[in-house]
This record gives structure tokens, C-alpha cells and sequence, in this order.
């Protein structure tokens, strides 16, 4: 089962929205934006509890309105044969309509409308992992947990021989009547309750009989739990401890392998499995194992896979070339001035026809992703995460800006604002398309290679970039433009080093002496000379009662332009708006 479409109205913080998740689908988004609203929409319609307005209170309606109508609806395409099937299942629940008020649950088939009871329901499952990773939650007690929906299957298929079933219970009587009936105070037990029942009821006693549900395997294995062994003196025997008892880093671990288990058992199964939080209480190395095996369960080699959506704050469970599986959550106001969540996601259709416009007529899903590949780091990743992203060329740029800024009284961090280091000019257009496309503000520190360029390949990357920004095209004699601080892009004539030596005659004599107390060589370490170079550029105009006095002032000019950067709109081309020159990507 995969869900393709999913819209809420009305539902907590959310009016309206409507988005379609991918096989892997990645829920971003600041804290308090709405992403477990959208969890929990998905869990009141698929979740363990048949959703009825009994389901309902005041704080799940959109401004705590009684009166606004709440329908949650999910697309499901169905994989049974050949042709899968795709269904639409439809909860609404309006409190104002004529009558009285009035809920439904429907299923859509064929566009036919059917209302469809608990049993049939629960044919298409939401297997919810909370952000809670205690084992115990995921025991088989409940059937809807990923041992419990495993388990259900074994004992159906243990069921399945009429041979073993009677072998069982003929066992399990046996251990009933030796065991426990064998017990005095037991047997007093049962003879008082037949007595007292046969004489309340004017029957006899032997009409009443006291047994144990102890022959369906499912009581057993729904008590199945997970030992831990441990040593707790070195050279000593190993001590068994439940899972539950032990850390949430282990428990979390334990949660993994259960879903491992869980997907190569049910391979293609008819649930789709919701992950909160899949970073808690893992150490890095753990999220990017999680991630990856994530992604096999989605993307197995020859099965269909299965569906998780999850939402992270953390960029190990993101990808740049995955960047249509992101949907990224914000809370922003309507037409009417209302607070209300929505969610944005890109097609990679857009970025074809962007790269179709611009001459790359072979341009492909394949060569799409290939060109992002390069670009994936957690540090890039971070770019979905942050309120406004700087792109710059390399750790100079990255290293320095931030201290400058925060000497300016404009803390990135705390603004949220992610300066990125893409590793040459000519990756940043790829990441500002992204990042871009997404609606986060996004801004472009570059060199213009004056003097540095004898092939020319920078003077065209340039170019390129001013193009992107709609710059005119002033001919051959402003190739290599002079250094310029603009709302949404800034480029220096030469580099950042040329510039910062031109305006500050100090950042020279600073960025040698960092060099030396680095003990660095030639061009090694350009990033910790100029964070260096900026603190000392900082520390001397502290000492003299203003630390922003020394800074050059270029850099002012950008920290001004970040501070005030807002969206300006998309940048991809369609075909349509082909322009005459070639535009490599």
C-alpha cells in the first residue's frame, strides 16, 4: 500500500493543505509548525481507534471551532495484482450540517462511494512509531505495533495445519490440569465460584466450568519480550535484563531492529509505517544506518517496498538528491491574516524542464539526481532546516562570515541561518535552485576570479550566476564584475581575501600572523586564517569599545542583506522562456 495524496482541513493547526509523499517522505520543519498534527491526522484516520467523533475534542478543531468542518482524506494505491487498485478513504465530520451534526467515514472506489466498517478499515494500516522509543511500546500487546502485526501473521500461519493445532491444545491441557488444577487453593477457587455462580442462577454446578484461554498460540506469542544479557563484573557470568529496563539508546537500537525485522518479513506489506523523530537517542554513525536501511525498506531491489514517512531535525535523514522526497512544514498566514499550516514540496519535473530550458536537452530524472549526488553532506543538508541559507564557494567564506556577523550584533545561529559551503563556484547555482524552490530565503557570496582565470571557466560560471538573477548582460568588458553587494547575491572582484586586504589595511598583517601561529604553509588552511583573522580584526576593536570598527566594510554590507533577506520567488525556467544562449547547468 502507498499512500499518494494526503489533504487535512480543519484539523488543530491546520486549515488546509494537501501534499502527495513519496515512497520516502521526509516531514521538515521547525518546532510548534504542525508536522505531528499531521502525524496524528494520519493516525485518527489509520490508526488502531475507529475514528468517530467521540475521537474529537475541542483543541483538534482549526482555531478550537466546533463549528469548522474537519475531513481528513488519504489516496491509497493498492498493489494486489497487475493493476493496482486506488482508493480513497474520506473522514469528515461537520458539526453544522443540516440535521444535526454529522460524521462519515467513506471509502472511494472507481469514484463510487461506499461507508466501510472497522474490519474493512483496518485493511489499510498506519503503523505509528512515536517519538517515545521504550521497547515496551512496541511489544506485541497491541496488535497494531510492528511485533504485534508480525505476530498476528505467524499465528494465522501456525493455525493454518489442523495437525499442529490439535497437537497444541491437547499439550496445553495437559499443562493446565498438572500445573495449575494440581494446586489445593486453586481447586477451592474454582469449586466456590461454580457453587456460588449454580446457586445465584438456580443451577447446577456442573454447568459452570472454569478454563484458561490458553489454546490459540496468539496468547503466547502476544507475551513475547526481549532479554538483554550483560555483564556486571568482568570475568563474571552475564545477567538477563529486559529490554525495557535497560537505556533509551539501547531501546532505540531494539526499535530499529524490529523494523528491520519487520520488512524483511513482510516485504510488501498493506501498512505504511510513520516514524517521529528517528535520530532520538542515536549517535550519528546509528542515524546514517537508520537512514540507509530506511531507504531499503522503502526501495528494496525486487519487491515493492514500504511506505515510511517521518519526520527529523536532523540532515542525516535528508538527502540533496532526494530533494523531492522532503516536504517541508511551516506555519504562515492566509488571505485572512489566520496562522495555519502548510507544507511545500518539489517535483522533479520543474528542475527537467528548468535544465530543458536552459539548452540541456537530454536532461533526465537520472542526470538530475547524478548532479545532486556530489553535492550531499549533512552540512548541505542543513539547508533544509534553516530559516535562510547562505551559499558560498568555500570554508574561507564559511568559517569567517559568522564572526563578523555576530560582532555586528547579528547572530546566525540564533537567527537560524545556515552559511554553507558548497565546494566551488560552479556548485552554487544547484543548491540556491533548491533551497530556493523550497521558499527558504537564500543568498550567494562568490569570487569573481579577476586576474585569476586564464581558461575563462569562472568568467562563464559568473555569468551564469548574474543570469540566474535576471542581471543584465553588459558585454565582454564586464565579465569580471567589481566587487558587489546586492539583495540576493554578493561578489567580490578577485576573492574575499583581495577584498578584505584592499578595505582593512590590518587583515593583511592579521591573516599572516594567523598563518604563523597556525603553522600553516602557502595556501594551507585559508578557512582558520581568515576565522583567525577575523577575531583578531574583532578583539582589537573590543579593546577600543567597538568591535564592529575594524571590520571591512564589504562584509557589513553583506550581514545588512542577509538581515534583511526575504524570498523573491521561484528561479527555474520553463521551456517556453527559452532564451537564445546556451545556459550550461
Amino acid at each position: 500500500m502507498k499512500l499518494t495524496r494526503i489533504k487535512i482541513e480543519n484539523y488543530r493547526s491546520i486549515k488546509s493543505l494537501e501534499f502527495r509523499p513519496k515512497k520516502l517522505c521526509a516531514i521538515v520543519g521547525e518546532n510548534n509548525v504542525g508536522k505531528s498534527n499531521i502525524f496524528s491526522a494520519l493516525n485518527f484516520i489509520l490508526g488502531p481507534t475507529f475514528p468517530t467523533e467521540k475521537g474529537l475534542g475541542n483543541d483538534d478543531f482549526y482555531l478550537r471551532d466546533p463549528k469548522k468542518k474537519i475531513k481528513i482524506e488519504v489516496d491509497l494505491e493498492i498493489f494486489e495484482s497487475a493493476s493496482p487498485e486506488n482508493i480513497t478513504l474520506s473522514f469528515s465530520w461537520d458539526d453544522t450540517a443540516k440535521g444535526g451534526p454529522r460524521y462519515s467515514l467513506r471509502k472511494f472506489s472507481n469514484s463510487h462511494p461506499s461507508y466501510i466498517n472497522d474490519e474493512e478499515r483496518q485493511e489499510y494500516a498506519l503503523v505509528h512509531l512515536g517519538a517515545d522509543r521504550k521497547i515496551s511500546e512496541y511489544m506485541p500487546s497491541n496488535r497494531w505495533t510492528l511485533l504485534g502485526r508480525l505476530l498476528l501473521d505467524i499465528n494465522e500461519e501456525f493455525k493454518s495445519d489442523p495437525s499442529r493445532v490439535v497437537n497444541f491444545e491437547a499439550e496445553m491441557k495437559k499443562i493446565r490440569d498438572e500445573l495449575l488444577f494440581n494446586v489445593e487453593g486453586f481447586r477451592e477457587l474454582v469449586k466456590i465460584v461454580k457453587d456460588e455462580s449454580a446457586r445465584q442462577l438456580s443451577k447446577s454446578p456442573d454447568d459452570f466450568e472454569v478454563d484458561f484461554q490458553l489454546y490459540d498460540p496468539w496468547h503466547f506469542y502476544r507475551t513475547l519480550q526481549i532479554i538483554v544479557k550483560e555483564a556486571i563484573k568482568k570475568g563474571e557470568d552475564k545477567m538477563s535484563f529486559q529490554a525495557s529496563q535497560m537505556g533509551m539508546g539501547l531501546q532505540s537500537s531494539l526499535t530499529i531492529a524490529l523494523l528491520r525485522a519487520y520488512a524483511k518479513i513482510k516485504k510488501s506489506d498493506t501498512a505504511v509505517i510513520a516514524i517521529e523523530e528517528p535520530e532520538i537517542f542515536l549517535h550519528p554513525q546509528a542515524q546514517r544506518h537508520f537512514y540507509n536501511l530506511l531507504r531499503k525498506i522503502a526501495y528494496p531491489s525486487h519487491d515493492e517496498g514500504i511506505q515510511i514517512i517521518y519526520c527529523t531535525h536532523s540532515p542525516l535523514f535528508v538527502d540533496v538528491e532526494y530533494f523531492d522526497e522532503v516536504c517541508l512544514v511551516r506555519k504562515d498566514f492566509d488571505e485572512k491574516g489566520e496562522a495555519t499550516t502548510t507544507v511545500t514540496q518539489l517535483n522533479v519535473q520543474s528542475f527537467i524542464e528548468d535544465l530543458k530550458a536552459r539548452k540541456d536537452k537530454d536532461a533526465t530524472e537520472e542526470s538530475i539526481r547524478e548532479r545532486f549526488r556530489n553535492a550531499f553532506t549533512p552540512r548541505r543538508n542543513e539547508g533544509f532546516f534553516a530559516k535562510k541559507v547562505v551559499l558560498v564557494e568555500g570554508e574561507t567564506e564559511e568559517y569567517a562570515l559568522s564572526i563578523y556577523a555576530d560582532a555586528l550584533g547579528y547572530n546566525f545561529d540564533s537567527n537560524g541561518i545556515s552559511v554553507i559551503s558548497v565546494g566551488g563556484k560552479n556548485e552554487l547555482d544547484r543548491l540556491f535552485r533548491i533551497f530556493n524552490e523550497f521558499a527558504i530565503p537564500s543568498y550567494i557570496i562568490f569570487d569573481g576570479d579577476k586576474g585569476k582565470d586564464p581558461d575563462e571557466k569562472s568568467k562563464e560560471q559568473t555569468q551564469q550566476l548574474l543570469k540566474m538573477f535576471n542581471e543584465p548582460d553588459n558585454g565582454p568588458d564586464n565579465y569580471y564584475p567589481a566587487t558587489n553587494v546586492k539583495d540576493r547575491y554578493a561578489v567580490f572582484e578577485v576573492d574575499f581575501e583581495t577584498t578584505l586586504k584592499k578595505e582593512q589595511p590590518l587583515y593583511a598583517r592579521f591573516e599572516t600572523d594567523a598563518k604563523r601561529e597556525l603553522g600553516l604553509k602557502d595556501d594551507e588552511g585559508k578557512g582558520m586564517r581568515a576565522r583567525l583573522a577575523a577575531i583578531k580584526l574583532i578583539n582589537k576593536g573590543q579593546a577600543e569599545n567597538d568591535r564592529s570598527k575594524y571590520i571591512p566594510p564589504t562584509i557589513k554590507k553583506i550581514v545588512e542583506k542577509i538581515k534583511s533577506l526575504s524570498w523573491y520567488g521561484s528561479v527555474l525556467k520553463k521551456v517556453e522562456e527559452t532564451a537564445e544562449e546556451d545556459i550550461p547547468f
